[in-house]
């Protein structure tokens, strides 16, 4: 495997993560989800998350205690969760495999509530093939990290207790490494899919401390490097809506579809909430699209 899709030899540091991200949603934002899978060698365990959206709710595979695949590999596994991550061709093509049980939500933040619900058989057969060119980060040469997101089409099956669906939609995929603190700063990412030839990914950091991103349009990825960015939540925290200006030029609304949040506890007592929605995207153009959005928000305690 190409060594920048692979794993990497550990940094230095508690929180020095690698980790490999796919979103995913369909052409209506009806179906969709997203797969992590975290590696914390220095901590010897690894995160694997797994959640779906429906018009039924959300389901959650959380795990923050599976023990670090061997090798080279992604092949998570632990009690009834087994998920692998397959590069079938470097920057072109993965391939993704569930097979778990998860928790049917009544409700999104019954995540932050201990994540109880109904349990749920929950499978996963996918493969993604990028559609644009990769868009790294330009970190500077002396900082140890790597990070690039990929804008790609997503085709295969989901399984939900006994109903399999075909699912043909977008993702975007994430692959970094280093120090990520969940606990110490916070920030916005958003990305979407429009078409084949229009895709955009956006960040930016609490207080303003970092901005990036790229906007495609079927021949380069032209870099955001202005980006004023609004959100509003309710009482709980899930958005109700956002809204872009990238480059000071195009304009994005965003609209929550459905909620996937995530609860984060450091085992010293810190707590974040994550929460991530399938959304609606529609520009000052009329264009329309979906895609995924997420917001840390550091120090926020989970629900009682």
């Amino acid at each position: 495997m190409n060594r920048s899709e692979g794993r990497h030899p550990p940094g230095d540091g508690r929180w020095w993560n690698e980790s490999w991200y796919f979103d995913f949603a369909n052409a209506d934002g009806s179906l969709g989800g997203y797969v992590r899978t975290g590696l914390y060698p220095n901590q010897r365990c690894a995160w694997s998350w797994i959640y779906l959206v429906t018009d039924e709710g959300t389901v959650s595979v959380r795990a923050h205690d599976v023990p670090l695949p061997k090798g080279d590999s992604l092949l998570m596994r632990s009690d009834a969760l087994w998920c692998e991550l397959i590069c079938e061709t470097p920057m072109e093509h993965w391939s993704i495999g569930v097979e778990a049980f998860g928790v049917l939500l009544d409700d999104p933040l019954d995540s932050y509530r201990g994540e109880i619900g109904t349990r749920i058989a929950v499978g996963l057969d996918l493969e993604w093939v990028s559609c644009a060119p990769a868009f790294h980060y330009p970190y500077p040469l002396e900082m140890p990290n790597l990070h690039y997101q990929h804008a790609g089409t997503v085709r295969g099956e989901i399984l939900l207790g006994e109903e399999a669906m075909t699912f043909d939609g977008f993702g975007e995929r994430d692959h970094s490494f280093g120090n990520r603190d969940w606990w110490q700063f916070g920030w916005n990412w958003a990305s979407c899919y429009f078409n084949e030839s229009f895709t955009l990914h956006l960040l930016k950091g609490d207080h303003n401390l970092f901005t990036d991103g790229y906007v495609w349009r079927g021949d380069q990825n032209e870099r955001v490097v202005s980006l004023d960015a609004q959100s509003i939540f309710d009482a709980d925290g899930l958005v109700l809506s956002a809204r872009y200006v990238i480059n000071e030029s195009l304009e994005v609304v965003v609209e929550p579809l459905h909620h996937a949040p995530v609860p984060l506890v450091d085992p010293d007592g810190r707590t974040s909430r994550f929460p991530r929605s399938l959304c609606r995207f529609t520009t000052s153009d009329g264009d329309v699209g979906h895609g995924w959005a997420e917001w840390l928000q550091v120090g926020q305690p989970t629900l009682g």
